[in-house]
């Protein structure tokens, strides 16, 4: 019994210690490599009376993993690369028309503009760090972005006949396949503010509507935000 009580002991000791290595293999931070988790919102900066965003509703996720080289110093160069989901929640109002309004009950409430896309960008960053930090005290972020759009679909909620009805289009084609632009984030250790400034119209450029013909929607040009890079 004695030495069934001692084997069992050093099994579990040394289990302990194999577990132990393991977490701290786990838990290595590699300074060079983040998972970065990304919130935007639009900002709006105009008021609409055809069809205000609703900017707590809107904006983007992006969710991609970062890469980063020293240069010189505290200075160095990044690429970060995922994928982004976003949608455009509009409230619609006595004046609004839209893409597919023609198929849509009268009454509709809002609509929902959703896509998926891919994306990539560039950074030039600046840090404070020393050699024992696994996060850096402070960290700057300046470059561009770019995404390609992969899915998109409209969601419209309506009130017919006492009921609420949502309805759902996939392969809506509104939205420009490409979108990029500017952007700039800094922070301390593992959360950090963002900026993204949008070169590209987020709709497709054309008309819809009865006469004098309206363009698509436009969506602001500023999104702001917060990031995790673990």
């Amino acid at each position: 019994m004695r030495w069934t009580l001692r084997v069992l002991g050093i099994g579990a000791i040394g289990w302990t210690q194999g577990v132990s290595d393991s977490l701290q293999r786990l838990f290595a931070k590699d300074h060079a490599f983040d998972i970065v988790v990304l919130r935007s919102f639009p900002l709006q900066t105009a008021i609409s009376d055809t069809f205000p965003v609703v900017p707590l509703l809107s904006g983007h996720v992006r969710m991609g993993a970062a890469w980063q080289w020293h240069v010189w110093r505290s200075v160095g160069v990044g690429v970060q690369a995922g994928w982004a989901w976003g949608r455009e929640v509009l409230r619609a109002t006595s004046a609004s028309t839209a893409p597919y309004a023609d198929s849509m009950p009268a009454g509709y409430r809002w609509l929902r503009y959703r896509f998926g896309a891919v994306y990539v960008q560039g950074s030039f960053r600046w840090e404070r760090r020393r050699s024992d930090d696994i996060f850096p005290q402070y960290w700057i972020e300046i470059g561009g972005w770019a995404q390609r759009h992969i899915a998109s679909s409209l969601k419209y909620v309506a009130h017919r006949h006492g009921r609420v009805e949502r309805v759902r289009w996939d392969g809506v084609s509104v939205f420009s396949p490409w979108q990029g632009g500017l952007y700039a984030s800094f922070g301390r250790q593992w959360i950090g503010l963002c900026a993204y400034y949008h070169l590209l119209p987020l709709y497709r450029r054309g008309t819809y509507g009865e006469a004098p013909p309206r363009s698509y929607p436009s969506a602001p040009r500023w999104e702001i935000g917060f990031l995790l890079a673990l």
